[in-house]
């Protein structure tokens, strides 16, 4: 479940959430599912570890829209 923060001044969407599964890098396609079952499709354009453990945020280009708390990020 991600929650998100937009930068202003900047084209990036944050989305902070645990982090389980694979290798996630830069430039690496994901597909985002909200609650309400719809799909999104991105790069990821920035990765930043120094969270909480276990906890990552990823940001993505705004241009993809809203994304809604309590969604899921995959790596196709």
């Amino acid at each position: 479940m991600v929650y998100t923060h937009r930068l202003t001044g900047r084209d990036l969407l944050l989305l902070t959430g645990p982090r389980a599964g694979g290798h996630l890098a830069v430039g690496d396609t994901v597909v985002i599912r909200t609650p309400a079952g719809g799909t999104l499709r991105t790069a990821v354009r920035t990765v930043e570890a120094h969270t909480r453990p276990g906890t990552i945020i990823v940001g993505v280009p705004a241009s993809i829209g809203d994304v809604p708390a309590g969604s899921l990020l995959y790596l196709p």
